[in-house]
């Protein structure tokens, strides 16, 4: 079976000071990307802790952004 479709998306943080994380994930097995991801590693492998929940944010209609919950 071959490898998994991996697309990066942008984590928004909750202060507006901080700048987005970019990081990469896996889609199923129907090309959806998950609706939550928790404690997610950025492209510099450090864990971007947290739980982040999928969504549109403002001009981001495409389905990979995550705006942190908690």
């Amino acid at each position: 079976m071959g490898s998994s479709l991996k697309v990066a998306v942008t984590l928004h943080q909750s202060e507006a000071l901080l700048s987005p994380a970019i990081v990469v994930v896996s889609v199923n097995q129907h090309g959806q990307l998950p609706a939550v991801l928790v404690d997610p590693i950025d492209r510099s492998g450090r864990i971007a802790q947290g739980t982040w929940l999928g969504g549109n944010l403002g001009d981001g209609t495409d389905g990979t952004t995550y705006a942190k919950v908690r």
